[in-house]
């Protein structure tokens, strides 16, 4: 790995992390376990909800020809170069902020969102940037409207995924990070509203707006790695699944990508709804 990113760093632990710990503020306790994390998140071909099996693809895209993060190359590598320990702490009470004091004590090279900047990390953030975006895809018509429909303002000659200010392409993989973040926002100023919801479409259109950056692409092939990001995000920091706060339109229920987040950041899916 290390002469993928052409970056050397010493063997050892290279990632930490922690399942289970109980939610705050709210108090609510979790039901998440490691295994569920590694088996169902790093290691169950869903990338879109592992930032460290995105981290992994980039730095070894080059290295082993991966053609993604969903491959079954990246999923060899892992199993013949990584191991995991396990350590069991009792007290879920304690176990968020006992991560963050490990974080902070060893600092592991792989951990990126909240850690110091080196220059081992911004090499990991610049692979992962420049990795083959999706709006690439043959099924992108050039010159098909923005997500936005008539309401935008981007340059007619723009396709792809560009910035709404001068048109210039924007990477995909770096676009859903910056629409991820502009979607938790959106997303807590939701949860902050009694009883309110926001739609698929109007939570793309929001996205866009905050972030000046915009798609040709259809929104259904691309809100629900949004929403995959957010909701891992969520698990992370022991919160609530916002996404659950996206519904569609019609009928004013969760989408079926919900169930796939939930069964990733939680170990299990969602029950079916109750029949009346």
């Amino acid at each position: 790995m290390a002469s993928g990113l052409g970056i050397a760093f010493a063997p050892g632990l290279i990632y930490a992390g922690q399942a289970g710990a109980t939610r705050w503020p709210s108090g609510r306790r979790s039901t998440n376990t490691l295994w569920d994390r590694i088996a169902g998140m790093h290691l169950g071909r869903r990338a879109e909800f592992s930032t460290f099996r995105r981290t992994l693809a980039a730095a070894l895209s080059d290295e082993l020809s991966l053609g993604g993060e969903d491959t079954e190359g990246l999923d060899f590598w892992i199993s013949q170069h990584l191991r995991v320990i396990a350590v069991a702490v009792d007290d879920a009470d304690e176990l968020g902020r006992l991560e963050d004091a490990v974080l902070a004590a060893l600092d592991p090279p792989l951990n990126i969102r909240g850690r110091p900047a080196t220059a081992l990390r911004a090499r990991i953030r610049e692979r992962r940037g420049s990795r083959p975006s999706r709006d690439d895809d043959d099924s992108v018509s050039p010159g098909a409207e923005p997500a936005g429909g008539e309401g935008a303002t981007a340059p007619r000659a723009s396709t792809g995924t560009y910035r709404e200010a001068d048109g210039t392409k924007v990477d995909f993989d770096a676009a859903l990070a910056v629409w991820a973040e502009a979607a938790r926002d959106a997303l807590i100023s939701v949860a902050h509203r009694y009883h309110a919801v926001t739609t698929y479409g109007e939570l793309a259109e929001e996205v866009q707006r905050a972030s000046g950056i915009r798609t040709t692409m259809l929104q259904m092939h691309w809100i629900g790695g949004v929403l995959g990001r957010v909701a891992e995000d969520c698990a992370s920091r022991g919160e609530p699944l916002l996404s659950a706060l996206c519904v569609q339109k019609q009928g004013g229920t969760v989408g079926d990508g919900y169930a796939g987040a939930v069964e990733a950041t939680r170990g299990h899916p969602r029950p079916p709804p109750r029949r009346p």
